[in-house]
């Protein structure tokens, strides 16, 4: 078993949501001795954390992972594993609330609303408990759907979310759920940028939306001819992030019907897996 990234835990730190929502699986913890009745959260797959209370019938609230117990022998993802399914997660549903106390009976508690303010939180709280920095934030999130579901359709808000991008420093993991919003929305011509960004992050959540912005004929890359270097910088971001999904987008690149995805598919197969490391 792998051993836990976290080494800090704030007060509070839980998450409550849909019992049904789609992708997420409570298991019971299997240890050498059998089955215990720990009931674990999974999301996609990775572990996110432990069922704290069911008290809401259809609703779980779960203690996120760096509140478990770190001598604990759990199959305990990486932090990067962690902080990509928590993100994906958090984008998923509109019907969640998650709250973060450094100290319960001290710290005024901010409250969030947006999606991004909310990451940048999470990447703060994350920051803490692998001991990067000394402080923890305190804060409670409940998403605004009308403002969520307009983010995704108007290229007004494009606008809006290429500020926020530009706000967070380029080494900042907050701004990847921004980039992957961005990548799929007309209303700017930064899509080269973003996609090769995605591919230094390196983060999996991206892979959907490179794969189907490779697909995609943006009209003002067209008009600039630049459609084609495009393409190409998808398939590597595909290779960078170097995943077996990675790898499944550039299989099916690689057999595409159009000549241009398939040499770039290929040409992204030959390099893969080829991740950025930062100096």
């Amino acid at each position: 078993m792998s051993q836990s990234p976290f080494h800090c835990m704030p007060d509070t730190f839980f998450l409550t949501v849909p019992s049904e929502l789609p992708g997420l699986v409570v298991k019971m913890l299997e240890t050498p001795f059998g089955i215990s009745d720990e009931p674990l959260v999974f999301f996609k797959g990775t572990l996110i954390g432990a069922i704290h209370s069911q008290i809401t019938p259809g609703r779980l609230d779960i203690s996120l992972l760096p509140r478990l117990d770190s001598r604990r022998i759990y199959p305990w993802p990486t932090e990067q594993e962690f902080r990509s399914a928590l993100h994906s997660l958090l984008e998923t549903s509109l019907d969640l609330t998650l709250r973060c106390e450094a100290d319960s009976d001290q710290r005024i508690v901010q409250e969030v609303h947006d999606i991004s303010s909310l990451l940048t939180k999470v990447g703060e709280v994350l920051a803490y408990s692998t001991g990067s920095i000394c402080c923890c934030p305190s804060f409670s999130y409940r998403p605004q759907p009308d403002i969520r579901v307009h983010a995704m359709n108007s290229p007004l808000d494009a606008t809006v979310l290429c500020a926020s991008l530009d706000a967070l420093a380029e080494d900042n993991r907050s701004r990847v759920p921004l980039m992957i919003q961005l990548l799929g929305l007309d209303g700017h011509e930064r899509h080269e940028d973003i996609v090769f960004d995605l591919g230094i992050f390196g983060d999996p959540a991206a892979i959907p939306a490179i794969a189907k912005a490779a697909e995609t004929t943006f009209p003002y890359m067209v008009r600039w001819q630049n459609l084609h270097e495009f393409q190409r910088k998808c398939a590597y971001a595909l290779a960078r992030i170097g995943t077996p999904e990675s790898r499944e987008v550039l299989e099916y690149l690689a057999q595409h019907s159009d000549s241009h995805l398939r040499e770039y598919g290929r040409e992204g197969l030959d390099n893969w897996p080829m991740p950025f490391i930062r100096p």
